[in-house]
């Protein structure tokens, strides 16, 4: 019980760098369009 409450709260942490990391690089992306434009 104790070992996948540990697991189950590092993959959450982990998707929540992903999702950090994947909204930084999506407005990077769109700034870039913007300014090509």
């Amino acid at each position: 019980m104790m070992l996948e409450d540990k697991e189950s709260m590092l993959i959450e942490v982990i998707d929540k760098k992903e999702v950090n990391e994947h909204r930084k690089s999506w407005g990077f992306q769109k700034e870039l369009k913007q300014r090509k434009e």
